[in-house]
């Protein structure tokens, strides 16, 4: 299971700052028949989508979230249920307004019986 970090949501004194964060960090949860998928993303007026994608041979599961640019929420989350045991990639992306990926965070993750 590969996991990245979510940095926190507020920055303590002399901790960082936005501008120090990257667009995008994400963090996946595989158990049983689950994927939860936690994104965090940084602000900026361009961000028009994030989309959010579980898949392996025989399945394929996907989230598209509208965001209001520098407006929307920082924190998204995303559960997909009644997931089938194996091996899965999952992609969390932020899209611009024309569809064109902005940043992207890749996760291999094992869903258990």
């Amino acid at each position: 299971m590969t996991v990245v970090l979510l940095a926190p949501l507020s920055a303590a004194p002399g901790g960082l700052q936005d501008d120090d964060l990257p667009l995008l960090r994400a963090r996946v949860y595989p158990t049983r028949a689950y994927v939860r998928v936690e994104s965090l993303v940084l602000p900026a007026e361009e961000n028009r989508s994030l989309e959010i994608v579980a898949e392996s041979s025989a399945y394929y599961r996907s989230s598209l979230i509208a965001l209001e640019g520098d407006r929307a929420p920082r924190l998204h989350t995303v559960e997909f249920r009644a997931v089938p045991p194996g091996r899965y990639e999952v992609r969390v992306a932020i899209k611009d307004g024309g569809g064109d990926v902005r940043a992207i965070s890749y996760h291999r993750v094992m869903v258990s019986e």
